[in-house]
């Protein structure tokens, strides 16, 4: 065998990285009739070489003739099987789309929102002392896909607004189809743990209240004695609860400081997301304002929470008898995700989560988080989020009492249309098919909190909850 690190079978190539030699293995390997290549590469100054959590180790790019990639899609079938050690993933992306990500001049935001991301996370099988992952044929035709609809939409873009780039990144021609992807490697390790303001837990499985002080958030034993030594009986009370795929810390500390200058004694609740059903953590969330009442048992107690910390916060409500006055809530799916019940919902769901995590920074993961979306494909925390699923159906037939000003509703339009690039307005002003209070304000799905428009919002908000 003339390369024991990379070698074909039938119609499946076999990459080998727990072998010592592919490392100092750079030269181009031709399969199928020399109709594909695979070649290791070294990428500078792109994105894929600072993953989160993780260092990158390789980087394989495949390229296809046109022969060859007409094939795959008509009536050709081929595969990879990937190995590697077990602290470490493989994921794909079409060569194309990284040069959009990398590209200074592109608008991350508007990227996430016109083009789906080509990228595809893998299932990844426990094979002795290593993990195999597997790129299947459907998978490698997503990543060489043309979507004419989405391609025109960001064509107008860019002629729009950047017309320098037109000719560049139109694919209009036949030949101008994507024909190369990369296999990406990286290792799990310590690098860029988070700050003592997004902390990581590091394994404990853990959520976690922290008590906002001043300008930061600091970490309240089990036994709330912090708390206990700064009683106050008359002190108003607000919970922050964070969404999918991310963390109390930099991102909520402005609205810390705001729920603070309007008299509020502000903590922020911490959970895992991906794997962690929205119940549980909704249990978790009630016996958490349990403790804080029996501090202050008669304080109100408001909820603001982005995402799915709405759904949790309801679920601590409704299904957990949470003693909770009120909710505001930020871009939350109230009849579940809609894109969730959609074929691959949950890959697509996946794959959108990890590119706004590792290349554009929109959300603040966890690191026990972030090992469930790479090696989880059948997460529990995401498939809760349908508007098909069992949890959704039954939090909503109990809770048929938020027309009684209990619940208002910050609803982001993004450049004006009807979402905030995640969630559609009408899934977030409505529960049973009634209306809630709302407001609208320009904002993306990850950008509530952000800007000067939230707070004068935020502030009729709690006006009118009053």
């Amino acid at each position: 065998m003339e390369n024991e690190f990379i070698y074909s079978s039938q119609n499946r190539i076999i990459i080998d990285t727990t072998l010592e030699n592919i490392q100092n293995n750079s030269k181009k390997i031709r399969f199928f009739n020399e109709q594909l290549t695979v070649e290791k590469i070294v990428l500078a100054n792109s994105k894929i070489n600072n993953p989160l959590y993780s260092e990158n180790k390789m980087v394989f790019r495949i390229e296809l003739n046109r022969k060859m990639r007409e094939e795959i899609f008509e009536k050709r079938s081929i595969s990879f099987r990937l190995r590697c050690e077990k602290d470490e993933y493989f994921y794909t992306i079409q060569e194309e789309y990284l040069e959009l990500v990398d590209h200074q001049e592109v608008d991350n935001m508007d990227l996430l929102n016109i083009l789906s991301p080509r990228v595809e996370l893998l299932n990844h099988e426990n094979s002795g002392d290593k993990k195999d992952a597997i790129v299947n044929n459907s998978q490698i035709k997503y990543l060489l896909n043309h979507n004419k609809a989405e391609h025109e939409k960001f064509s107008n873009y860019l002629s729009n607004k950047h017309p320098e780039l037109y000719l560049k990144y139109t694919l209009s021609s036949n030949d101008s189809k994507p024909n190369k992807f990369l296999l990406v490697l990286n290792k799990f390790n310590d690098k860029n743990l988070t700050n003592n303001l997004d902390r990581d837990y590091k394994g404990t499985g853990e959520s976690k209240v922290y008590t906002f002080n001043k300008n930061e958030f600091f970490e309240i034993d089990s036994e709330n004695e912090v708390i206990i030594k700064k009683q106050s009986q008359d002190k108003k009370v607000a919970f922050i609860v964070h969404g999918l795929a991310s963390q109390i810390g930099n991102k909520y500390i402005d609205l810390g400081k705001f729920l603070c200058s309007k008299g509020y004694k502000v903590y922020g609740f911490d959970y895992y997301t991906i794997n962690r059903g929205i119940s549980d953590n909704g249990y978790l969330l009630a016996e958490e304002i349990k403790k804080i009442k029996k501090v202050y048992p008669e304080s109100e107690v408001l909820v603001v929470a982005h995402s799915m910390g709405g759904l949790v916060s309801r679920s601590a409500r409704i299904e957990y008898f949470a003693e909770v006055d009120k909710i505001i809530m930020a871009g939350t799916p109230n009849g579940g995700s809609k894109i969730l019940q959609k074929t691959q919902g949950i890959k697509k769901i996946r794959n959108k989560i990890f590119v706004a995590v590792n290349f554009f920074g929109f959300l603040s993961i966890k690191k026990d988080d972030l090992n469930e979306l790479m090696y989880n494909t059948d997460p529990k925390g995401i498939k809760d989020l349908s508007n098909k699923s069992s949890f959704i159906s039954d939090l909503n037939k109990k809770d048929t009492q938020h027309f009684s000003k209990k619940y208002f509703s910050l609803v982001g339009r993004y450049k004006n249309m009807s979402n905030d690039i995640i969630v559609s307005n009408d899934n977030m002003i409505s529960i049973n098919g009634i209306n809630m209070s709302f407001a609208t304000l320009k904002s993306s799905h990850f950008s509530y909190f952000k800007g000067k428009e939230w707070s004068s919002i935020l502030n009729k908000a709690l006006i009118y909850l009053k």
